[in-house]
């Protein structure tokens, strides 16, 4: 009977330490893996923005290539108008798509918001037309969820 509570006693300090390990080492498992989360969310967020950036240098080359040319005015002018409704068009994409991350989750709300606010409701309120009947259903949620305050 005492070698039995012996063993039993062995058995359970074996078992304790060995649940002590595999608790320490999902521990470190888990603050690796939210470190991983955050990395990958810092690169989404870089490259958010230099899809922004890209879009935004898109419509200062169109801006250039046009008025660097000596064409029929009324032929730039078309011209003109086209090409910055297709670069609107690709800076209203990459916010859009920049907002659907935001909605997701897969970027930090807080730095996302500080780092978008200004320009997010400026994009709006310059393009309220277009945001009343608008396939930029991320950009219009993420607005009304920073400026409406009856929400």
């Amino acid at each position: 009977m005492i070698v039995s509570a012996a063993i039993s006693l062995l058995a359970l300090f074996f078992t304790y330490r060995a649940n002590s390990k595999a608790n320490k080492i999902a521990l470190e498992n888990a603050k690796l893996s939210a470190e991983n989360t955050r990395l990958s969310n810092g690169n989404l967020e870089i490259q958010l923005r230099e899809m922004i950036s890209g879009s935004n240098k898109l419509l200062c080359s169109v801006l250039q290539s046009l008025y660097s040319k000596e064409d029929d005015p009324d032929e730039k002018k078309g011209l003109e108008t086209s090409m910055m409704k297709l670069a609107d068009q690709e800076i209203l994409n990459a916010y859009e798509e920049a907002c659907m991350k935001y909605l997701d989750g897969k970027v930090d709300k807080e730095r996302f918001k500080n780092t978008y606010v200004d320009e997010i409701r400026k994009i709006v309120k310059n393009n309220e037309a277009k945001f009343g009947t608008t396939s930029y259903t991320a950009i219009s949620k993420v607005y009304k969820e920073w400026n409406d305050l009856e929400a």
